[in-house]
């Protein structure tokens, strides 16, 4: 009667004085009228109360109940008898241009996989948040420069090496304090061969690679020694350059602590200054 007729907290059926009362026995699964019967939520046929009833002994495929119960090889929603079920309903397709994740899987229209070859999506523009290199230029996502305003990829960190301002900040690539110890901004030694690692070796150019002077990594070392004909300074072992005035490989140095070595004479060469642009630099050359 929906009433807590003993005060007991409990009423009708959940109460224990009700157990046995015929109002709250459970219902029997009724397998042929498409009613759940028994409230378990499986109706009819889809109950396991009913696999061995007579009426559901039949060629019709359970949908749920993880057994090939027509003997066609398919089992529940890979059976074709199950295409309309409930319990094997699948998204729809996505939509390019609708801009709904229509098939529920996280992308919208042209970030949806399921687009890439859709006429509403351009061809080889980079979707920055599926993980694949969509325009193939070797950057995916928001390494990509054509992410860089996408909102997927704001508040990202600098990245080191692509002369972009990732973040934001106004400072661009190792000019960024983002990139403080990054290998792409370690600055090596061409004299001692250091601070390259795993990049290759530490060289300096003053006419062939760098403009400005500076030490570079080359993952390319060269295999001349000192006094021997070179064109360029990569072709020189690390520590070397190929001075243009001699075209051969000679000694770095560092100006600072002048390490040159002895000349023919047993006497210290001096470290010179290279001319123009690297009249700063702390890296000398050998008096030949």
């Amino acid at each position: 009667n929906g009433t807590d007729d003993d005060g007991d907290g409990d009423i009708d059926c959940d109460d224990s004085d009700c157990t046995n009362d015929p109002s709250c026995q459970p219902g029997v699964e009724n397998c042929g009228n498409q009613i759940d019967d028994d409230g378990d939520s499986f109706v009819d046929c889809d109950d396991q109360d009913c696999w061995n009833n007579p009426v559901c002994l039949t060629t019709t495929e359970i949908c749920d109940n993880g057994t090939d119960d027509d003997g066609d090889g398919d089992i529940d929603c890979d059976d074709s008898d199950c295409f309309n079920h409930p319990n094997c309903q699948i998204f729809p397709e996505e939509i390019c241009n609708n801009h709904a994740d229509d098939d529920g899987d996280g992308y919208t229209d042209c970030d949806d996989p399921d687009c890439f070859n859709d006429p509403n999506c351009p061809v080889g523009s980079e979707i920055c948040n599926n993980n694949i290199d969509d325009d193939n230029d070797g950057d995916i996502d928001c390494d990509d420069p054509d992410c860089f305003f996408d909102p997927n990829c704001f508040g990202q960190s600098e990245i080191c090496d692509n002369q972009i301002d990732d973040d934001g900040d106004g400072d661009i690539d190792c000019d960024d304090s983002d990139c403080d110890g990054d290998s792409a901004c370690l600055v090596c030694d061409p004299v001692d061969n250091t601070g390259c690692n795993v990049l290759g070796d530490c060289y300096f150019d003053y006419g062939d690679n760098s403009s400005t002077y500076e030490p570079y990594c080359n993952n390319i070392s060269g295999s001349l020694g000192y006094g021997q004909a070179c064109s360029s300074t990569t072709q020189c072992q690390p520590g070397l350059y190929c001075s243009q005035s001699q075209y051969y490989c000679n000694y770095l140095c560092h100006k600072d602590v002048n390490d040159c070595p002895p000349g023919q004479n047993g006497t210290q060469k001096r470290c010179n200054n290279f001319n123009g642009a690297g009249w700063d630099s702390p890296f000398g050359w050998c008096e030949f």
